[in-house]
């Protein structure tokens, strides 16, 4: 069967958004997605506004956390829907919320996961751009390098949060330990154990307010 990127579900968490997030899905859904799923992980009764927009919108699924547990919870609950209510999907392109994560990267990820193969895809930003914020450039080598130590692996960016995988890995990572920000560096060492292929692909870098 030939898989088309428009099968791809976006898998996106978020804690008390602004409104950008409802004009980035739209954009999301105006590219060719057909659906997305979002994750609410404990958003204050403030926020519910946004998440019930969100809702109303075609192919657009919310789901809600009571409380706050964290974006490993928070990817864990959304990959758990997609396996038990999305037969139709293809696979699963986490998206962050804070639009460091363009529609066309986006797009460029679903492109990939057509191909016949698996792989874990990380969209990876270039950190030697200049308008890159010293700390974050430091943090990212240096983490990238320490990997690459352990696991033989050298992956450019560790701490995407624009990861594309296949429909068949939804378990592999549900099963990933992990319940907070430490869950996608699980992800990364799980799939180096499992030697699965992890492809870096490139993509904008883009940094909201010097990413305080």
């Amino acid at each position: 069967m030939t898989l088309k990127p428009e099968s791809a579900v976006i898998l996106t968490p978020s804690l008390e958004p602004d409104d950008r997030l409802p004009a980035y899905l739209r954009r999301l859904m105006a590219q060719g997605f057909t659906r997305a799923v979002i994750v609410d992980d404990g958003s204050s009764e403030k926020y519910q506004g946004i998440f019930s927009e969100l809702a109303e919108m075609d192919g657009v699924t919310v789901l809600h956390h009571e409380v706050n547990r964290g974006k490993g919870c928070a990817l864990k609950t959304g990959y758990a829907y997609i396996r038990d209510n999305i037969p139709e999907a293809s696979g699963v392109i986490t998206a962050d919320a804070d639009g460091q994560h363009t529609v066309e990267d986006c797009w460029k990820l679903a492109q990939a996961l057509t191909e016949d193969r698996r792989v874990l895809y990380l969209g990876s930003r270039d950190f030697d751009l200049p308008h890159v914020p010293p700390k974050s450039r430091f943090g990212n080598k240096t983490t990238s390098l320490v990997f690459k130590l352990f696991y033989g692996t050298w992956l450019p960016d560790t701490q995407t949060g624009l990861r594309a995988f296949k429909r068949e890995d939804l378990q592999f990572m549900i099963d990933v330990p992990g319940e907070r920000f430490e869950y996608e560096m699980q992800m990364l060492i799980s799939c180096a154990r499992a030697k699965m292929d992890m492809v870096p692909i490139t993509i904008e870098t883009v940094y909201e307010n010097e990413n305080e």
